[in-house]
């Protein structure tokens, strides 16, 4: 019998789902360690060649699970938006969601340099004067952070953007980012410029909107969106909620300013003096800390906006053990009395603005926290201030502002937004200021002014959390009867924070919103808990997902169609379903109904309903097969879109798998070379095929004796099981372990050839991780590589020599006995152990690994010998017009020296054959009448090889 290796190490299957923007992936009971997590799921993420996640921030929460914030890096230019968030506790990860865009990205190298940007970004806003050229408000930011080298001086950052945030690539530019802080009227902005044409691509506000609601052009008013001797505990008469204690700074005898150094770094109240400038703001002074302020100019609305900011401190503190707006501590300042006659409130990033409005300056409480929660969302999900992420943005804002009133007034709290004579907004009947209570219901809004309606579209959350606290019967406007039941105001109120601060990202959308504070409430209350029905329930109301939130059915992969040499206009599609584990033992019933669907290339789509013939339990899958059967016979790359559907489903995030390509190869006939380097084959001329823990990818082999260039290397993927049957003999090496078995494939038409010979450049490595292993000290036995024609084996197998790294070989093949018939032709690996894993063993890192390069397919011989060990060559010039000089230093031997030169393409271009006396062989080359490109440059010998590239200009 075979035998078994067992060693501690963690598998967990996980399956990737997309929505029309966000990944959320649901992993199996065994949870990956989170240190493994970053490197194994680079791979089951399907990211683009070039790009992987980067964390940036990890961190507990105070129910003891892990969280870490990461972002996508496609060639290390940050993709913006793109955000992954990885959950889970100290047994590992469990489940993450976030952002992930997929496909092909445009150029990594800009034309356009940081400096040429700056400028292009300065000329944009030429008009304007920006922060950082006024001396006053530079010295300004550096005192207010402590920081001698703080400055509001935007410097560039190089980044892909979308201005929609999709998930696909290629709707993805690179572009020079700024931050731009400008004074009256537009405040804070980023404005993104293209690195290939300097144009204006767009340009993003900040969340400097929050109260009023109007249109908006480019640098239109701003809206309402806040950071401080000796603490002093005094009173103060505010304008709308009476007298107050508040908690002021004595700096001299009978003088005392609103600066409350108790809690965190401060919280500060300025007086701005109808002024737009923050360094130009004087303190509010008084000399018996019992503040009266009640005047003409309105100075009572300072102790609003001081004591609304405590409050918004203590609520976060005593509710969640935050600090101020970033959990930090971080200061907390509000000027009162910003510009003259501005209706208006604004946090800038930095610190909050309140005008005097009307008459009543905008201080009042919900207004003042409302203002510090644009700080909480910048510094947590960071929720990008447009469309739907926009409207969530302005409704948590909503949300913490009603809830601090609620903290600070009690029973005298009112469920309006803004001053209480004057409100502009509705939680609890949104449909009273316009605003919807149903997503895409009525009233809601679909334009391109106020950001996409980030001031209305917010009434959807503003609602759900209104019924989530309150409860309540009614009927939505689809005619959907709902009843929530109530939660009250402190777990309604944890729900949001956690699904903020945890679960969000910058481009969540509603439906993120739903499946965070879903996990939100499992996460505080229980799997099927009251509460998690309970979110459900008002999600329902508003609109979004079922009452019932945990049915869920899960499409978990492809079944049927891979890419090969022979698919037809009649290939069978199969997909395989789960009815996900809830703890709430759901059952779908015989007859319940599953619409599963499929499309090719975006078109003709094709949908069939399953009919269950009996009861499906949880835990139970499903394999199904269209009966419509799909074309792909014609040669070329084919995009598969697949989705299910189930009404009862609560999470449909998980019922789609996009963009699957399916690949038919190009048919490759008469001589035809695949050179894996700076140009390539083409990726329709040859296809990969993976299995569960093996994967083939065109990688840069560091190793390589040609630094930098590009081969097939085939491997196992990171983070092995804790089991495998080690064979006993090289026949079961292809036989056993099927899970570790890749290839790259080719098809051939050698209908006319007369010959075939196959020759390729090959290396293999082999771990040391077997030594401590009886009986498996045999490299050819866990690390193997062959060649299969129409799936049978031919030739011997290839094995690394040692435990070191073996040299790049050249090898051929004489494969004519296939000739006049098409086959596919395939080189399959078998490999166990990743270099990561090596590593965790203490051993050099190195893996199992097969490297491929050069491959040629020849209707003759052009290789002299079975195995050729490579030398370098030297051309001159390079690049050349004319003449070119070939020196080849090799050992003396007396043997022909066969010259082959390849175009772009790889097609051969050239042939020559001199004759080699012993020493060093030289010789002189016309290349006058060659076009003008890049040409491969391949000598052999009985023995040896030498590979280099020429370039010919004209």
């Amino acid at each position: 019998m075979p035998s078994r290796i067992l060693y501690s190490l963690i598998l967990c299957l996980g399956v990737v789902v997309l929505t029309a923007q966000s990944t959320w992936i649901g992993l199996s009971d065994e949870p990956v360690s989170f240190e493994r997590f970053f490197s194994e799921r680079q791979t089951d993420l399907d990211l683009p060649d070039g790009s992987k996640i980067s964390p940036l921030k990890s961190w507990s929460d105070q129910i003891g699970m892990r969280h870490t914030r990461s972002q996508q890096v496609h060639e290390g230019i940050p993709v913006e938006g793109a955000i992954l968030l990885v959950h889970g506790d100290d047994h590992g990860v469990n489940h993450s969601n976030g952002l992930i865009v997929r496909g092909k990205f445009p150029a990594t190298s800009p034309s356009i340099s940081r400096n040429m940007a700056f400028r292009l970004m300065r000329d944009y806003y030429a008009s304007y004067e920006l922060y950082f050229e006024d001396d006053g408000l530079e010295a300004w930011i550096k005192e207010i952070e402590g920081d001698p080298n703080a400055t509001f001086k935007p410097r560039g950052k190089l980044v892909y953007a979308d201005e929609r945030y999709r998930n696909q690539a290629k709707h993805y530019r690179l572009y020079w980012k700024f931050e731009v802080y400008v004074k009256k009227p537009i405040d804070r902005e980023w404005i993104y410029i293209d690195a290939q044409t300097g144009q204006v691509g767009f340009v993003q506000q900040g969340t400097t909107s929050g109260c009023a609601k109007h249109d908006h052009g480019h640098h239109a008013a701003m809206e309402c969106d806040m950071l401080s001797g000796g603490p002093s505990l005094g009173r103060g008469i505010t304008r709308y909620i009476g007298e107050v204690e508040i908690v002021t700074d004595s700096i001299a005898d009978s003088l005392y300013i609103l600066n409350d150094e108790t809690r965190g770094q401060g919280v500060r109240t300025y007086n701005a003096l109808e002024k737009t400038d923050p360094d130009e703001a004087v303190d509010f002074e008084d000399d018996d800390n019992y503040w009266n302020m009640v005047n003409a100019d309105r100075d009572e609305a300072a102790i609003d906006a001081h004591h609304g900011a405590q409050m918004t401190y203590d609520y976060w503190w005593e509710s969640f053990n935050w600090s101020s707006f970033d959990g930090n501590g971080s200061p907390m300042l509000c000027y009162v009395h910003w510009d003259v006659g501005w209706f208006n409130a604004s946090w800038n990033g930095r610190f909050s603005r309140y005008g005097d409005g009307r008459g009543d300056p905008l201080t009042y409480i919900d207004i003042v926290a409302h203002e510090f929660a644009h700080g909480l969302t910048g510094t947590t999900s960071g929720l990008i201030y447009a469309n739907e992420s926009g409207a969530l943005n302005e409704s948590f804002s909503d949300i913490f502002g009603t809830a601090v009133e609620h903290f600070a007034l009690g029973d005298d709290f009112q469920w309006f937004i803004g001053i209480p004579n004057d409100p502009f907004r509705s939680m609890a009947r949104p449909g009273m200021f316009g605003d919807p209570d149903t997503y895409l219901g009525d009233n809601w809004f679909t334009g391109s002014s106020d950001n996409g309606g980030v001031h209305s579209n917010s009434g959807v959350q503003n609602f759900w959390y209104y019924l989530l606290v309150n409860g309540e019967e009614g009927t939505n406007d689809f005619g959907y009867e709902y009843e929530v039941d109530s939660l009250g105001w402190e777990k309604a109120s944890a729900i949001a924070f956690r699904n903020l601060t945890t679960y969000l990202t910058p481009s969540s959308n509603y439906y993120d919103a739903r499946l965070g504070s879903l996990q939100a409430a499992a996460d505080l209350y229980g799997v099927c808990s009251p509460e998690v029905l309970a979110v459900s329930q008002a999600w329902a109301a508003v609109g979004l997902g079922t009452a019932e939130p945990t049915r869920d059915i899960q499409l978990m992969e492809v079944t049927k169609l891979e890419s090969s040499c022979d698919l037809s206009e009649n290939e069978e599609v199969g997909l395989r379903l789960r009815f996900n584990p809830s703890g709430c033992n759901y059952v779908l019933d015989s007859g319940s109904t599953i619409t599963l669907g499929y499309r090719v290339n975006g078109e003709n789509e094709i949908n069939e309903t399953l009919v269950l013939d009996r009861n499906l339990t949880e835990g139970e899958e499903i394999e199904y097969t269209f009966q419509k059967k799909a074309d792909v016979s014609g040669s070329g790359a084919y995009s598969f879109d697949y989705w299910i559907y189930h009404e009862d489903d609560a999470y449909q995030s998980n019922d789609t798998i996009f963009d699957q390509t399916v690949l038919k190869p190009l048919t490759l006939d008469n001589n035809a070379s695949v050179i894996f380097r700076n140009f390539t084959a083409s990726r329709d001329s040859f296809f990969f095929r993976e299995a569960s823990e093996a994967e083939a990818a065109l990688n840069v082999d560091g190793t390589h004796p040609r630094p930098g260039l590009i081969a097939v290397q085939m491997t196992g993927k990171e983070d092995r099981p804790r089991r495998l049957d080690i064979p006993e003999n090289e026949e079961d090496n292809f036989t056993m372990n099927p899970e570790f078995v890749c290839a790259t494939c080719f098809c051939l038409d050698l209908t006319d050839w007369n010959s075939f010979i196959l020759s390729f450049d090959l290396r293999q490595t082999f771990s040391e991780f077997y030594k401590g292993f009886v009986g498996v000290d045999v490299p050819e036995l866990v690390s193997s590589m062959r060649i299969t024609v129409n799936g049978e084996q031919v030739g011997d197998q290839f094995h690394p020599e040692t435990y070191i790294m073996d040299p790049w070989m050249r090898h051929e093949m004489d494969l004519s006995n296939f000739i006049g018939s098409q086959i596919e032709l395939c080189f399959e690996g078998k490999h166990f152990i990743d270099r990561e894993t090596d590593r965790d063993a203490g051993n050099a890192t190195r893996g199992d690994n097969t490297y491929l390069d050069n491959i040629r397919f020849s209707g003759k011989d052009v290789v002299a010998a079975r195995d050729l060990r490579e030398m370098p060559l030297q051309i001159t010039p390079n690049p050349a017009i004319d003449q070119v000089e070939i020196e080849w230093d090799i050992p003396d031997q007396r043997s022909d020296v066969l010259i082959n030169i390849l175009d772009v393409e790889g097609r051969s271009f050239r042939e020559y054959r001199y004759a080699q006396n012993p020493g060093l062989f030289k010789e002189k080359m016309n290349v006058s009448d060659w076009p003008a490109g890049v040409y491969s440059v391949i000598l052999t010998n009985k023995d040896f090889i030498g590979i280099s590239r020429i370039v010919i200009s004209k």
